[in-house]
């Protein structure tokens, strides 16, 4: 968007029409080139008269002196979704992005749209595995989530699919047999960085 401004050279308004009749005749009445002084009185060299008469014969033909450009907001960046799970491959292909896993030890290669979001999910918990007593986070799927995550896993198998959560990869397992009601997410999680898991999968 441009705003216009007034004429202040030959008192017209843009867009009202009112530009002079006698073009060559106006343009040359306030254009004294030969003379050193232009407009006001004000003394003037040859080069800076030239100038203004050059402002004046674009103003007087377009009917505006100046244009201000407004600028469009710029447009804010999209937010991540707060959780995600992807399919990955182990290894480069057209259309794939390359993402770190957990601390970037490993890397994986996913695809670009998600199979299944935090809309799927009924619940999410931290539990702790029994051998282990490590930190996991236990994920239930909704009904429709669970079909979602039973194709995923049935169609996706011995390959990893991607768990983001705010767009960070948190974990990347390898499918081994298809999951339709519950999923596990384990690794080596604080029980602060547990928790924020659980809150990013379970806010809408």
């Amino acid at each position: 968007m441009i705003r216009l401004g007034p004429n202040p050279w030959l008192g017209c308004q843009p867009g009202t029409g009112s530009t002079p009749k006698n073009l060559a005749e106006k343009v040359a009445d306030r254009c004294p080139i030969g003379s050193p002084t232009l407009v006001g009185g004000s003394s003037l060299s040859l080069g800076v008269a030239v100038s203004r008469c050059i402002h004046l014969i674009l103003s007087t033909i377009i009917g505006f002196t100046y244009a201000v450009p407004v600028w469009a907001d710029k447009p804010e960046d999209k937010p991540q979704p707060k959780f995600e799970i992807r399919k990955a491959e182990t290894k480069p292909a057209e259309g794939l992005t390359e993402a770190a896993v957990g601390d970037g030890t490993k890397k994986v290669y996913i695809h670009k749209s998600a199979e299944l979001t935090g809309t799927d999910i009924a619940e999410a918990s931290v539990t702790r595995e029994k051998n282990t007593e490590k930190l996991q986070i236990e994920i239930t799927f909704t009904k429709e989530g669970g079909k979602k995550m039973q194709t995923l896993t049935e169609n996706h198998k011995d390959k990893p699919i991607a768990i983001l959560v705010a767009g960070k990869i948190v974990a990347a397992p390898e499918v081994k047999v298809a999951i339709s009601t519950k999923a596990m997410i384990t690794g080596t999680f604080s029980r602060e960085e547990a928790d924020a898991i659980v809150r990013a999968i379970t806010s809408k």
